[in-house]
C-alpha cells in the first residue's frame, strides 16, 4: 500500500516568523547571561565602526569606507623603499588633525626624524610630533606595546598622577610598530652572540608573533586606538611556475588578526623630479596602494599614490626644512579617469572630466572651461571639497558611509549610542515584520 504523504505541519510564512523571534530571543538571552553589549546580531556587526575620517574620495574607494577604523589592526607591506613607513606618518597627520596623538615603537634603528615630522607637521622644524619609542628585540616591542595600550586606557579612565582629572576615552591614538621583525628576539640574539653567526629563527619568531597577536586584538577594544603594523614582503619565485608568491617576514599570526592590509609598491615610472618655485625642484615617488585584505569592505581594490617633497629655507629657525605631502588630490583625478565605457559614463553623469595638455583638466560640472584648464591636483581639491559630487561618488562606488569619531566624547558612550541605535532598528522591523 503506498506511504500516506506526510502533512505539511508548518508554513514557510509561520517558519519565517518563528526564526525571526527565535534569533532576537537568543540575542537578548545572550546579552543577559553574559552581560556584553558587544552581542549584536551578526548583520550588524560591521555597522559598529567609528574612526576618522579620510582626506579624499580616493582612500575612501581603497578602504570602501569613509574612515579610518579605530580598535582595529592594520598592515602596511612592501617591497624596500615604497613609503610604508611615510604611509603610516601620513595616518598619523591624519590623527594629529583630530587632536589625536600618535606613539612610534621603532624596531629597526633607522627613524628619519625629518622625514615624519615633514609630514605629520609639514615641516621638520616642529618636533611635537610623536612619541618615538626604540625596541631592541622583539620581545622588547611586545612589552612597550602592551605598556602603551595599559597607559593610554588608565590615562582616559583613572585618576593617576599624571591625569588626575580624566575626561574618558575622548581622544584618538595611533600605534606604529615599525616593523615587526625590524629585531630579532632575545634568544635568537644571544644565539648569534654566542654562535658568532645567525642560524635560521623564522619559526621562532613567527611563533612568538603569532601567540602574541592572539592576546593584544582584544587589548584594543572600547578604546579609540588604532595599532599598525609595518612589515616587509619577500616575492619569491613559485616551485611550478615563473609567478611570484607573496611572503611576509614572521609568519602569517598578524595576518589572521588584522582588519585591514594595504601592500605598497612603485608605479612604473616612480621617480618625481619636478620645477619649483620655492625650492630647488620637487622631488618625489609614483606608488600604488593595493587593498589585499579588507574585513570592512571589498578586497582587491588600488589606487595610485604619490608622495612630494621639497627643502626650503625656514626663516623663523634660521634652517632648511623639509615639506612632504600625499597628493591624494591627484588620485581622486586619477581614479576617476581610470574608467571606459559604461563605468565613464556614470562617472561623467555626476562630474565630467576632460584632460587637456600638460596633465590640466576642465569640467562643465565644476565650471571649469577648456580654455582655461587647470592642473590635475586642483581639480582633485575641487571634488573632494565638494561634498554633494563626493557624495554622489560614494553612491556610485560603494562607499560605506561610517560614523565619524567625535572627537571631546568618550569612545565607550559613542559605541554605546551606535548599539542602541542598531537594537531600536531591530525592535522596529520586528514590529513591522508582525
Amino acid at each position: 500500500m503506498p506511504r500516506k504523504a506526510s502533512k505539511k505541519v508548518t508554513s514557510n510564512e509561520e517558519l519565517s516568523e518563528l526564526s525571526g523571534r527565535f534569533l532576537n530571543a537568543a540575542f537578548e538571552a545572550a546579552r543577559r547571561e553574559f552581560n556584553d553589549p558587544n552581542i549584536v546580531v551578526a548583520g550588524e556587526v560591521n555597522k559598529i565602526i567609528i574612526g576618522l575620517p579620510l582626506p579624499s574620495l580616493a582612500l575612501e574607494f581603497l578602504l570602501q569606507s569613509t574612515v579610518l577604523p579605530l580598535s582595529r589592526i592594520i598592515q602596511v607591506v612592501g617591497t624596500e623603499g615604497t613609503c610604508k613607513s611615510g604611509l603610516c606618518f601620513e595616518f598619523a597627520r591624519i590623527f594629529k588633525e583630530h587632536s589625536g596623538i600618535a606613539f612610534l615603537l621603532e624596531a629597526e634603528t633607522k627613524y628619519a626624524e625629518d622625514f615624519a615630522t615633514s609630514i605629520i607637521n609639514g615641516s621638520s622644524g616642529a618636533k611635537d610630533t610623536m612619541i618615538h619609542i626604540p625596541c631592541t628585540s622583539l620581545e622588547d616591542w611586545q612589552k612597550k606595546a602592551l605598556f602603551t595600550v595599559e597607559y593610554c586606557k588608565n590615562f582616559m579612565t583613572k585618576k593617576t598622577a599624571d591625569n588626575p582629572n580624566p575626561k574618558g576615552r575622548i581622544q584618538p591614538v595611533l600605534m606604529i610598530l615599525d616593523s615587526i621583525m625590524g629585531k630579532a628576539s632575545e634568544e635568537t640574539q644571544d644565539k648569534i652572540i654566542k654562535a658568532g653567526y645567525a642560524d635560521r629563527a623564522f619559526p621562532l619568531e613567527a611563533m612568538k608573533i603569532t601567540s602574541f597577536m592572539r592576546t593584544f586584538p582584544q587589548l584594543l577594544e572600547k578604546l579609540p586606538i588604532t595599532f599598525i603594523a609595518v612589515n616587509h614582503l619577500k616575492p619569491q619565485k613559485a616551485e611550478n611556475g615563473p609567478h611570484l608568491e607573496r611572503h611576509k617576514a614572521g609568519g602569517r599570526g598578524i595576518s589572521f588578526q588584522e582588519t585591514i592590509e594595504l601592500e605598497m609598491s612603485k608605479d612604473r615610472s616612480p621617480n618625481i623630479h619636478l620645477a619649483s618655485d620655492d625650492s630647488f625642484e620637487v622631488g618625489g615617488l609614483n606608488l600604488k596602494i593595493k587593498c589585499i585584505k579588507n574585513g570592512l569592505g571589498e578586497t582587491g581594490r588600488a589606487i595610485s599614490a604619490r608622495i612630494l617633497w621639497k627643502h626650503v629655507y625656514d626663516e623663523t629657525i634660521d634652517d632648511t626644512v623639509q615639506i612632504t605631502k600625499w597628493d591624494w588630490d591627484t588620485s581622486t583625478v586619477r581614479l576617476l579617469t581610470s574608467y571606459e565605457g559604461s563605468r565613464k559614463a556614470k562617472i561623467d553623469d555626476i562630474v565630467d572630466l576632460h584632460k587637456s595638455t600638460k596633465n590640466t583638466y576642465w569640467s562643465r560640472t565644476l565650471g571649469i572651461t577648456s580654455s582655461d584648464p587647470i592642473p590635475e591636483v586642483q581639480m582633485g581639491q575641487l571634488i573632494n571639497s565638494n561634498l554633494e559630487i563626493r557624495n554622489a561618488l560614494r553612491r556610485l562606488f560603494g562607499i560605506r558611509n561610517r560614523r565619524e569619531f567625535e572627537v571631546g566624547v568618550d569612545y565607550v558612550k559613542q559605541l554605546e549610542q551606535m548599539k542602541s541605535e542598531i537594537a531600536q532598528r531591530l525592535e522596529a522591523a520586528e514590529k513591522n515584520d508582525g
